[in-house]
């Protein structure tokens, strides 16, 4: 028999931070009840704790014992990576997040994990088994899995079935199509006999469809939430999945999640906008974790913006959700960083910052003969070649996506090279052994204002232009140039960004006057003769 476990309060605290308030959390679980739902994932439990996440972000066990259920079971949820520190089974750690036996109510443990964890995961099975009456594992991103590996996982659970009583299999990038579904299921149980479940994403929009072709290939478990609140896009949609064939239609009872999605999630979603988009879509298509393009949309990036990220994401490895990628402010420390000193370089010289657009490489021998003439301080942006890198005396960049997407060209370049500290150095690998490599922090101000001082850089823009501008000028540069700086002819939007961030420089008492060396549809002051 097939069987349904609603996440709502899980999956879909992606987006409100697990902030479900107690009202809420009770109507839920009485109306899942009347709905005669199988069971009900109602959190995680995660290792750290933090007063910004709320209580089904932990599921404690006084959350759990005031739950009352009455037919229909409950479940929580475990991320392996909660579990496993240093690559290693650790009791102290298992005995942290379970101290003691869960309340009676509690049917089932769920434990997230990747391929490379489920190893590890084995010692843990057992003591959950001690435990706890049933144990689910959920393999996340199966469609990135090899066939190998998937009769490899089923046959070593299989010999350990006695710890287990569902085998999940979790979309996680939305992926998956028919076909695809079929096999996966298919080579599964050539090696494992036990119940199979499945869980969508609608990233593509065939989680529905999707759903229905595990179901006819021999899965016996399916996930969903209401109004398909979960992470990204979200997942097949309760309302949808319960209505969806003739046997669901007369086991289930849909008007009490009608109530629910009326009374809560139905505002919820107009707050939080998850579901479908092409965007989405495109993050599927391009193995992109849809954690980014979550993080893109709540940030009101523009959609050119987003497009522009997405194309960056799909060049590198974006499989697994990393914040560094995206955030400038993280400002995490790190000993091994070593920090740029603007002043024991810069100081009383006149510096050039030069830009990518054309008007360099039309002008390249005026501005390296007017470079040696002054003897100019050169800094050149990321990672475009167009004049002799002897000119050259440091590189900037700003953005973690464009260092990620870029991260060849950047190891060949022998100048010393900037980036904001907030990147994770452990995340570059490839820049590990690189000792042109300094840092310095920068992030992105709340009040659209430029700030320098001695360890820090706010701007309102994530333009490398503002990062070099603030560096030029805690470096106490004598006079500052630019080169390369033309506008964009399709891109007004990049236009107006780039001047409001301008005009937010010269508001800042410490700043100095920028003169442009190439013509320019900014508003700049401008160098009439090389």
């Amino acid at each position: 028999m097939i069987k349904i476990l609603d996440c709502t309060l899980r999956d879909g605290g992606y987006y409100n931070k697990w902030q479900f308030s107690e009202k809420l959390i009770n109507d839920y679980i009485k109306k899942i009840n009347e709905a005669k739902i199988d069971i009900s994932e109602v959190g995680f439990r995660f290792n750290t704790k933090s007063s910004k996440l709320g209580i089904s972000a932990y599921s404690n066990d006084n959350y759990l014992r005031q739950i009352k259920s009455n037919y229909s079971k409950i479940c929580i949820m475990v991320n392996a990576a909660d579990l496993i520190l240093d690559k290693k089974f650790n009791k102290v750690v298992y005995k942290k997040l379970f101290l003691k036996k869960l309340p009676d109510n509690v049917y089932m443990v769920r434990i997230a994990c990747h391929l490379h964890e489920l190893k590890i995961l084995i010692p843990y099975l057992k003591l959950f088994k001690k435990q706890f009456r049933n144990v689910a594992v959920n393999l996340m991103q199966i469609s990135e899995m090899k066939s190998k590996d998937l009769l490899s996982i089923s046959k070593e659970l299989e010999e350990k079935k006695n710890l287990l009583e569902v085998f999940y299999i979790a979309d996680s990038l939305g992926r998956l199509n028919k076909k695809k579904i079929s096999k996966i299921v298919k080579l599964i149980k050539k090696n494992w006999s036990g119940e199979i479940g499945f869980h969508a994403h609608d990233n593509m929009r065939k989680a529905l469809s999707n759903c229905r072709t595990a179901i006819t290939s021999g899965i016996t478990w399916i996930d969903s939430t209401l109004l398909g609140m979960g992470r990204g896009p979200g997942n097949v949609k309760t309302e949808e999945l319960i209505t969806s064939n003739k046997i669901f239609t007369q086991r289930y009872n849909k008007k009490p999640i009608q109530k629910l999605l009326k009374k809560y999630f139905i505002p919820l979603k107009k707050k939080y906008q998850w579901g479908t988009n092409n965007f989405y879509y495109l993050a599927a298509k391009n193995k992109i974790h849809p954690t980014y393009i979550q993080t893109l949309i709540s940030d009101k990036q523009k959609e050119n913006v987003i497009y522009q990220k997405i194309k960056i994401l799909s060049k590198i490895n974006s499989k697994n959700f990393n914040p560094d990628f995206l955030d400038y402010n993280a400002n995490k420390k790190n000993k091994t960083k070593i920090f740029f000193k603007p002043e024991d370089e810069i100081k009383n010289r006149e510096v050039l910052i030069i830009g990518n657009g054309k008007s360099v490489t039309k002008q390249r021998r005026k501005i390296e003969k007017f470079i040696k003439r002054k003897n100019l301080y050169t800094i050149n942006l990321n990672t475009k070649k167009n004049i002799n890198e002897k000119f050259i005396d440091l590189r900037i960049s700003s953005h973690p996506l464009r260092v990620l997407s870029n991260i060849d060209d950047f190891t060949k370049i022998e100048n010393k090279i900037i980036i904001p500290s907030s990147f994770n150095r452990k995340k570059l690998t490839k820049f590990q052994t690189k000792k042109n490599i300094y840092f310095f922090p920068f992030r992105i101000s709340k009040n659209k204002k430029f700030l320098f001082q001695k360890n820090l850089i706010e701007s309102p823009s994530n333009l490398s232009i503002s990062f070099a501008l603030g560096i030029v000028n805690l470096g106490k540069a004598k006079k500052i140039y630019i080169a390369g700086f033309d506008g964009f002819e399709n891109f007004e939007y990049k236009n107006i960004e780039f001047d409001e961030m301008i005009n937010s420089y010269y508001n800042c008492a410490k700043s100095k006057n920028i003169f442009s060396i190439t013509n320019s549809k900014f508003n700049l002051n401008f160098l009439k003769k090389l």
